[in-house]
């Protein structure tokens, strides 16, 4: 992003009044955000800040996105009551960023030969690039141990002059031939920015070149070792206590304990209301209140080791989550684990006007979630409606709007009937409006968000609401079928 800080000073022994400031966004630059607020009409931006004190100051934080390189010329003006004017232009060089990926691995492999392929991808340019997504797509006769193609997974951020080394990329050749998969870095807007392609040639192996595996003496028959009982473990890893609020990482543990491969291993994780996962490793699938994975095989001797990262949502004395595994040979287990969830004392309780805690809530804020579409298709976008109500005989005061975007979705705008315009600062899939001074008795607005659909399978987009006014935050949720093209 393009930070500029705006001051405005007052050198005088007066006050000033009627201080306003605007800036034009220039061309090459996005609006993100401000604080304090701007009204935004077209590209101008402005801020009423009132009267400025005698030798008084304030600042103004411009939150800007690049859309191209070059130079651009951001000009401020500051008027006040009595015709007096003040205006400071400053010039940014906005460098590009360039991506290179290099992919190396084995010219040739046997079939059934695991192949191990390195790719580095790298920024050439003299700007960061962020928001980057890498999609590998190989050959049916690579076989991924996880998952099937297309890969796909988040970059983040590569800074101007780095690179980054990805792993995991490790494949089962199934067939005789050349195999290859290409690897695709697209931006946060899904295009393509570069591409790079790596190929293995497999061949058969001949009766004069035997498979390295072990066999058996001539005129013996093979014979293996019955699969041992209850080879099939599971156990999960969690911390006991967090607070409101808080992210926690619980770890999913599954092994088998025999003495042959256990395939079709279909691990559930189930997961109480009051958590809501943030993140989970590669492959996962999503639905309501549970997570699930398909592993193809676990060796003898070896464990899975997977993790969800889980915000926890609201108070409980006792919140459980519990995983189920079974496989195809018929195998099942389980296990549970629980933690509580308190109250984030950090947060100074609401006060009447008089100073003293207040110990009777009034808020009643209501809130409706729903979207434009329902089922869509892979690559459409969704418009999002969320219309809160103060249902109260009261004013609510501070009132803050959360959303959080489900990963099978990407953010592309907010906004809402707020005369205010308040704005909407995005961490991840977290979307935290700026805080709505006050909502009146009967009062309702509508906040939008729009996403675009970059994942089939079940979706929820959660909306937490908190007041001064609310003893504990108001939740609201809709579930969007994202369909495969």
């Amino acid at each position: 992003p393009v930070v500029y800080r705006i001051d405005i000073s007052n050198p005088g022994s007066l006050a000033t009044e009627g201080v306003v400031v605007t800036d034009e966004i220039p061309d090459g630059l996005q609006y993100e955000g401000s604080t304090p607020p701007a009204e935004l009409a077209g590209t101008k931006l402005r801020w009423n800040l009132g009267t400025l004190a005698p030798r008084g100051s304030s600042s103004i934080e411009v939150r800007l996105r690049a859309t191209r390189s070059g130079s651009v010329t951001s000009c401020a003006e500051a008027t006040s009551t009595g015709a007096l004017k003040a205006r400071d232009c400053v010039t940014t060089t906005v460098g590009q960023a360039t991506i290179d990926i290099q992919v190396l691995g084995p010219q040739q492999v046997y079939v059934n030969d695991m192949v191990d392929f390195k790719v580095t991808i790298a920024n050439r340019g003299q700007a960061p690039a962020s928001g980057l997504i890498l999609v590998d797509r190989f050959d049916p006769g690579l076989q991924h141990d996880r998952a099937r193609s297309p890969i796909e997974r988040d970059l983040g951020r590569i800074e101007a002059g780095k690179s980054i080394e990805i792993s995991g990329l490790r494949f089962r050749a199934t067939q005789a031939g050349r195999l290859c998969h290409t690897i695709e870095v697209l931006d946060s807007s899904e295009k393509l920015i570069a591409s790079g392609r790596g190929c293995v040639n497999v061949i058969a192996r001949s009766s004069s070149t035997p498979p390295p595996s072990t066999t058996p003496p001539p005129g013996t028959t093979p014979s293996f070792p019955p699969q041992k009982p209850d080879s099939l473990k599971v156990w999960r890893k969690c911390q006991q206590t967090a607070k409101v609020g808080d992210v926690i990482k619980c770890e999913i543990f599954v092994a088998n304990e025999g003495n042959q491969p256990i395939t079709g291993v279909h691990v559930v994780e189930n997961f109480n209301a009051n958590l809501y996962p943030t993140n989970a490793t590669d492959g996962h699938k999503y639905e309501t209140n549970r997570l699930s994975w398909m592993l193809p095989s676990i060796r003898p001797g070896a464990t899975e080791h997977l993790i969800v990262h889980y915000r926890c949502e609201a108070a409980a004395a006792r919140t459980c989550c519990s995983v189920d595994v079974r496989t195809s040979q018929g195998e099942t287990a389980k296990d549970e684990s629980c933690l509580q969830i308190i109250p984030d004392f950090s947060q100074p309780p609401s006060t009447s006007g008089s100073g003293t805690p207040s110990t009777t809530p009034t808020g009643k804020l209501t809130v409706k979630v729903k979207g434009n579409h329902n089922p869509v298709t892979v690559g459409k976008r969704v418009l999002y409606t969320i219309d809160i109500t103060n249902e109260s005989s009261a004013a609510d005061h501070n009132i803050v709007v959360t959303v959080t975007v489900p990963p099978q979705m990407q953010l592309r705008r907010t906004g809402n009937t707020d005369p205010n315009n308040i704005d909407a600062i995005p961490e991840g899939q977290e979307i935290r409006f700026a805080e709505l001074a006050e909502m009146r008795p009967g009062e309702s607005l509508t906040w939008r968000v729009a996403v675009d659909t970059i994942k089939a399978g079940t979706s929820v987009l959660r909306v937490k609401i908190d007041s001064k006014n609310s003893s504990r935050s108001v939740f609201g949720q809709t579930e969007t079928t994202i369909q495969a093209p």
